[in-house]
């Protein structure tokens, strides 16, 4: 495990010694000797300790310290580089989107809960985007899947580059992504910002492999209201926003508005007419 000989570890060789020889070996942890021995020194306390160690190999250590009635310790040493490695990918996995590496749509949930609570404590507002690429299918019948997957995960990069580090994005599903600006002086203007300079990168020539393809970008806004709004309420009127986007010919943002509700009761009071008729 830590490349030690025989003679590095013949009974009578101090803990301080054999910390040198790993320092040599290239198998000592990723702090200073002397961070590393105060660590293990703590075990004088008479309580056990237990502490994860990363090596400068690479490898993930967990020491587990026990001290002894008559002074010193037994030390058990456990490479679980593996089983880190396995966990670290469980909790990314439960989070993140594996095609694009952005959080998903749990991960989303969870942050707009916490602008919701945020708005209600403390006032911050907040907007959210819902947005989804025009032309997306069109890529994917043509070009095949791999070349829609190509597309998705250079769109995420330009959103990603188009927005502050306040900023959350997320992807949903499909080409459908979303967007938690932080609260700013005109929310407004700054989400108007945002979505203009979304809708000219998307705009841009994507290169699939040497075909060059060109999609756009439909916006849905809802702004934050100062009274207490649910993560329901904010994606419900997102996503409304993004229908009447659509509904008006695509290539576009539209902030929500109480005229959408009213466009959708008549559309609906039509359509309950024509039922009725047939």
């Amino acid at each position: 495990m830590y490349n030690l000989t025989a003679e590095d570890t013949k009974p009578g060789t101090t803990f301080a010694d054999i910390v040198d020889q790993r320092f040599v070996s290239g198998t000592n942890p990723t702090c200073t000797r002397e961070e590393h021995l105060l660590s293990c020194a703590a075990v004088k306390s008479g309580e056990p300790v237990q502490a994860y160690f990363e090596l400068i190999n690479g490898r993930t250590i967990l020491m587990n310290l026990q001290p002894m009635p008559d002074g010193g310790w037994v030390a058990t040493d456990d490479d679980v580089t593996e089983q880190r490695e396995a966990n670290r990918l469980i909790t990314f996995l439960a989070h993140n989107d594996v095609l694009t590496g952005l959080p998903n749509r749990a991960a989303f949930s969870e942050k707009i809960d916490e602008a919701v609570a945020s708005l209600h404590s403390e006032g911050k507002l907040f907007t959210v985007f819902m947005l989804d690429l025009d032309k997306f299918k069109n890529v994917n019948d043509t070009l095949g899947h791999p070349a829609g997957d190509q597309l998705l995960r250079e769109t995420a990069h330009r959103l990603q580059s188009s927005l502050r580090d306040t900023d959350f994005l997320a992807r949903l599903g499909g080409d459908e992504f979303a967007i938690i600006q932080a609260s700013a002086e005109n929310p407004r203007q700054a989400a108007t910002r945002l979505a203009t300079r979304i809708l000219t990168i998307i705009a841009q020539p994507y290169d699939l492999d040497g075909t060059l393809v060109c999609v756009g970008a439909s916006i849905g806004i809802a702004l934050a209201r100062e009274r207490a709004d649910t993560r329901a309420e904010m994606l419900k009127m997102a996503d409304l926003a993004l229908y009447a986007v659509k509904n008006a010919g695509r290539q576009g943002f539209r902030f929500f508005d109480a005229g959408i509700l009213a466009a959708l009761e008549s559309r609906r009071q039509v359509a309950e007419k024509l039922r009725a008729a047939i």
